[in-house]
């Protein structure tokens, strides 16, 4: 959320305070409250939006390494578990397509290390059936197949978040657009009637309405206004 919009949502928030606070002297004005019930919803949608725009991706790192040496436990396991099977049977193109070390993946971009972990699975995949010796069977397997997707999920996390705030950063704008104009072209109109029959709640509706560059302090200042004489 930009300054401007914070500034606004101050101003929105003090607005809707303010007129929850007389209440009693629009109860009965139909108009205002269908007005101010979709004044409220605009707000709440801005609300659920602001937090998809603002969400910081934490821990995004912390879980993509514990991740990360969660599979490549499991795929230096398979390999040299396939290695050693496949020099006992003279399969030395698959002993040699599955050679990783523990430096491989260490130092590999994240795309790369899912393209190795998938090679060991595909070779676990084929051999799976010869490794009980080796203290590896269907079920490690799986739990292999279910550590990778883990891992790939996680590499995805920080492209997801950009997209998602870039879309919520659209929407914004446009309620934004749409809470100005429900303001000005219906809540204030609306207020007004109530200049000379309930000129209290009008005139805080007013000062409630000037964008002030004080973000959240927006509602002390407003207090501070409405104890005057």
């Amino acid at each position: 959320m930009t300054k401007t919009q914070e500034n606004k949502m101050s101003m929105y928030l003090t607005v809707q305070d303010v007129t929850n606070d007389h209440f009693e002297a629009w109860k009965a004005f139909p108009a205002l409250k269908n007005t101010f019930n979709e004044y409220k919803g605009l707000i709440m949608q801005i609300k659920a939006v602001r937090l998809v725009q603002e969400k910081i991706i934490t821990g995004v790192t912390k879980r993509k390494k514990l991740a990360r040496n969660a599979v490549v436990q499991k795929a230096l396991r398979f390999t040299d578990a396939i290695s050693a099977h496949a020099a006992s049977t003279d399969d030395l193109d698959t002993a040699d397509r599955v050679s990783y070390k523990l430096k491989d993946f260490k130092r590999g971009r994240d795309t790369i290390v899912i393209d190795r972990l998938e090679v060991i699975y595909e070779a676990a995949e084929m051999y799976i059936a010869d490794l009980a010796d080796y203290r590896l069977i269907q079920e490690d397997l799986t739990e292999f197949a279910a550590l990778i997707k883990a891992y790939s999920d996680v590499v995805e996390e920080p492209r997801k978040a950009v997209t998602n705030r870039t879309r919520a950063t659209e929407q914004l704008k446009n309620f934004f657009k749409q809470t100005d104009s429900l303001l000005k072209n219906k809540l204030d109109r609306l207020v007004n009637q109530f200049e000379t029959e309930n000129s209290n709640f009008w005139m805080q509706y007013k000062n409630a309405r000037k964008v002030l560059k004080l973000g959240h302090r927006r509602r002390k200042v407003i207090e501070q206004q409405d104890t005057q004489p």
